[in-house]
Parts: C-alpha cells; sequence; structure tokens
C-alpha cells in the first residue's frame, strides 16, 4: 500500500525540519563523497536545526545527525493529518493541480509564496505543505 511507504516520509518531514543558516549555505560542506556519488557519513552539516537526521532512504542508513533520538513535537499536526486523508483517498499524486482565487484564505488572512495560476502536481503541493 502506498501510505505505509509513505508514511514514515511524511513523519520525517514534518517531525525533522531542518533549516539552513543561510539561503546559499551548503550543508554537506564538512561531509564528503563515495567514489558513488552519494554522501559519506562524516561531519554534521551546517545546519542551525536543533535536531535532524539525514538517511539513506533506501537503505536506512544514518548518514548523518544531531539530537536523532531526542523527542521532538510535531510541527503541525493539521498538515500530517491532511497528508494522510489525501494518501488514504488514494487520489492521484501526479494529477497537475492549479492554484486559483478560490485557494485564497480571506478570513485568517494566511498567504502562500505560490501565485495564482501556478501548476503543481498533488504530490508537489503536499511536499511544499510538509517542509512550510
Amino acid at each position: 500500500m502506498m501510505m505505509r511507504s509513505l508514511l514514515p516520509l511524511l513523519l520525517g518531514a514534518v517531525m525533522l525540519p531542518a533549516t539552513m543558516d543561510s539561503a546559499h549555505a551548503n550543508p554537506f560542506a564538512a561531509s564528503s563523497k563515495s567514489s558513488s556519488g552519494f554522501l559519506e557519513r562524516r561531519d554534521v552539516p551546517n545546519l542551525s536545526s536543533a535536531a535532524f537526521v539525514v538517511a539513506n532512504h533506501r537503505t536506512g542508513e544514518v548518514i548523518s545527525e544531531r539530537n536523532g533520538n531526542r523527542v521532538m513535537p510535531i510541527a503541525s499536526l493539521t498538515k500530517l493529518m491532511t497528508a494522510l486523508v489525501v494518501l488514504d483517498a488514494n487520489l492521484r499524486l501526479n494529477e497537475m493541480l492549479t492554484v486559483t482565487n478560490a485557494d485564497i484564505d480571506r478570513i485568517k488572512g494566511t498567504g502562500s509564496r505560490l501565485a495564482i495560476g501556478s501548476r503543481l502536481s498533488r504530490a508537489e503541493m503536499l511536499h511544499i505543505a510538509l517542509m512550510s
């Protein structure tokens, strides 16, 4: 089932966000790449987060971490539940969605950096929502 394979990724994205010190910083500047081109477990990336885990999604090998076992609060339960509802509904993740005027929140006054008319796949929209 697709939801079972995506759930760990979604939980990781929501529970362990990593923010960079600056927009142009290279988070793996202190790490080196192996002959295969993948990062080797080396120094901690230059991230300002109190806790993070960087892992190989295929093998589960932890490449780098800081306070990886620390229990952290969920950034947004609403975002996580939205993702679970979308996945549980078996909606096509590759379906293209368009941001329209109807998507503007006029009650709470919240905003988005996505311009009206932006077209993204449902998977891209979920990714953006979970990472924001």
